[in-house]
């Protein structure tokens, strides 16, 4: 029976799905399905999935901050 004192944390996520990184940013999939066409937004296809690297977000953002 495992120990309830040890406490093991989660893997940190180096990248998210197309709806994970929309409720992260708080914008619709097709917002940001058209920023990565657009090429304002990377991402990493494999297979049919796309995949947009947790530090593209924040890249993504923190531009967004700068230009407002």
């Amino acid at each position: 029976m495992p120990d309830a004192s040890i406490r093991v944390s989660p893997i940190p996520r180096l990248a998210l799905s197309l709806e994970e990184s929309s409720q992260a940013v708080g914008l619709c999939s097709k917002t940001v399905s058209r920023l990565i066409t657009e090429g304002r937004l990377k991402c990493v296809q494999v297979g049919t999935r796309r995949l947009i690297p947790v530090s593209e977000l924040q890249r993504w953002l923190d531009s967004e901050a700068q230009d407002s």
